[in-house]
Parts: C-alpha cells; sequence; structure tokens
C-alpha cells in the first residue's frame, strides 16, 4: 500500500486552525480534532453560495474568518480577519485590476465553487468591463465576448493544471491577443498532488483520494488518476470506502485532496492496514517550502 507525502493543508486551512473563532464558510468536510478542541463552528450557506444563514444569530463577541467570499461582517461590528489563501487574492487582484484597465475578463472555473463566486464578486466598473465564467474546451469555443481585442484570463486555483492548459490554448487561438497570467494561477499544492498522482496511478491497481466530494482539488485527483488507468474512489472516511472494491487489487495507493486533514489521511491508511494486513510504504517528499504571512490578529 502506497500512500504519497504530498498532502499538508492548503493554506488558508492551516492559518485557518491557529486560534479560536467562528467561521462563515465550511473549510474542511469534517472539522478535525484541533478544530473541535477551538470550538471552532460552522455556519450554513446556501446552495448559491451567495447569502449566508443564520448570520443574524452569531453571538457577540466572537471572531469572524472571511474565505473566498463577498460578506463583511463590519456592520454587526464583530472581530474579523480574512483568512483568504493569497494565491486565491492574487486572482482577485487581477480580476480588479483588469477591470479598472476596462478590460473583459474570462474566468476559468466551475460554477457554483465557492472561490469562483468570491472571484466574480471582485469585478468592478461593470459598465465598462464585463466578466464571463469559462468551464470547459466547448464553453471556450463557443464564447462571445464584448471585446475580442482587449480580453485577460483569471482561473481558479485548484483545477486539474491540464485541463485548464488546454481551455487556455482554444482561448488563446480564438483570441489571439488575450492577455495571459505571468504566473500560473493554480495553487502549488494542486499542482504538486497532480503530479504525484500522475505516477502513483502508473504504479498503482486502486487509488483512494481522501477528499471531500464537495472538494475541487479533490474530484481533480479522482479524475486524473481514473484518466492515466487507475481506478479510483474519493471518500472523506474509512467508513466510505466499499471493501469489496479492493478485492484483486495488490497495489493500493492513497493520496489526498489539499484541504485533507494529515489525521484523517492517517487513519484511512491505518484502517486499511489493518482490514488488508498490507505494509505502509510512503514516497515522495513533502517540498511545500512556501510561505505566506498571517493575518496580523495571529502573529
Amino acid at each position: 500500500m502506497n500512500t504519497k507525502k504530498e498532502k499538508s493543508f492548503i493554506f488558508r486551512c492551516k492559518k485557518s486552525v491557529t486560534k479560536p473563532s467562528g467561521t462563515l464558510s465550511k473549510i474542511f468536510p469534517r472539522a478535525p480534532p484541533q478544530m473541535k478542541e477551538r470550538a471552532i463552528f460552522f455556519e450554513g450557506i446556501d446552495s448559491s453560495f451567495k447569502r449566508y444563514k443564520r448570520y443574524k444569530n452569531i453571538k457577540i463577541p466572537t471572531t469572524i474568518r472571511i474565505l473566498e467570499n463577498n460578506l463583511s461582517p463590519k456592520s454587526r461590528k464583530l472581530e474579523y480577519f480574512d483568512a483568504t489563501c493569497p494565491l486565491v487574492t492574487k486572482v482577485h487582484m487581477e480580476v480588479m485590476r483588469h477591470a479598472r484597465a476596462e478590460k473583459d475578463i474570462i474566468l476559468i472555473g466551475h460554477e457554483g465553487h465557492p472561490e469562483v463566486e468570491g472571484t466574480m464578486g471582485r469585478h468592478i466598473n461593470k459598465n465598462l468591463s464585463n466578466i464571463y465564467l469559462v468551464q470547459d474546451e466547448d464553453e471556450a469555443q463557443i464564447l462571445e465576448v464584448e471585446k475580442p481585442d482587449n480580453l485577460a484570463i483569471v482561473t481558479q486555483t485548484t483545477l486539474s493544471v491540464d485541463d485548464t492548459k488546454s481551455i487556455i490554448e482554444v482561448l488563446k487561438g480564438r483570441f489571439p491577443s488575450i492577455n495571459i497570467p505571468k504566473k500560473d494561477d493554480i495553487c502549488y499544492a494542486t499542482q504538486n498532488r497532480q503530479d504525484a498522482v500522475k505516477q502513483l496511478a502508473l504504479e498503482s491497481d486502486f487509488m483512494i483520494v481522501v477528499g471531500s466530494t464537495n472538494s475541487s482539488n479533490s474530484n481533480r485527483l479522482k479524475e486524473l488518476s481514473e484518466k492515466c488507468g487507475c481506478k479510483s474512489v474519493l471518500i472523506d472516511s474509512f467508513e466510505d470506502l466499499d471493501l469489496s472494491e479492493l478485492d484483486g487489487c495488490r497495489r493500493i495507493a492513497i493520496t489526498a485532496g489539499a484541504s485533507a486533514p494529515e489525521e484523517r489521511v492517517q487513519e484511512i491508511a491505518n484502517a486499511l492496514k489493518e482490514y488488508t494486513g498490507a505494509m505502509i510504504s510512503e514516497h515522495g517528499v513533502d517540498e511545500e517550502n512556501i510561505y505566506f504571512k498571517l493575518p496580523p490578529q495571529l502573529r
């Protein structure tokens, strides 16, 4: 049984477990122990991700964390800080910069994803700039824009690297003067995991991806494994695993989405070891050495 070591938290998840607080959107599929100990709670959101439920019922005083979405707690006089990943903030700033320059903007991402909703919400100067959402190559082929000679691209940070590149190639073919980001917008944690899964899928009979079903980067890992010819499943806990699928498998691989807690990964690996009697062989080295400053309230 192989595991890949590229499984530490994405930045917003790391810095969102360091102080007791409330959070206005779901960071993890299930709260890990350190969150429960720090009395962190999750506020519900509706299906459009545009309005938060029970917001008026938050008790004062408390600390509120803002993730990718457009919600200000200032009106409730709550202490808050912005826990948005700096890589997502970079995309937000690009959207505002292009809008100020009166460019039309194409956002490559998945409709309904909270990061996409948050990025779309950062669009300003709407009388002189438009923003369009493109999800795949088919949509890129038929997209009609108002300013074909004054366009810029930004992307959701948790997409498949390969799929994003193919969509950009379609758009470049249709709009040769389109502005492409100088640096890839895809999150480094997402890139590392996708690179690891490509290799691991070639060495394994079955791939277990630890993560939430509503996690974009976790779903991309599952899809990538299957594209490489390795049967794959996405689970949040060992109880979610259909053990009959392991019949006949000699090499089982485990990887994790970028927001999956390390404790959950180890729980599943150890439960699988106990069930199968297999040995665990950990491959790779965690080389994620990119650091960002914490918000002032956490330093």
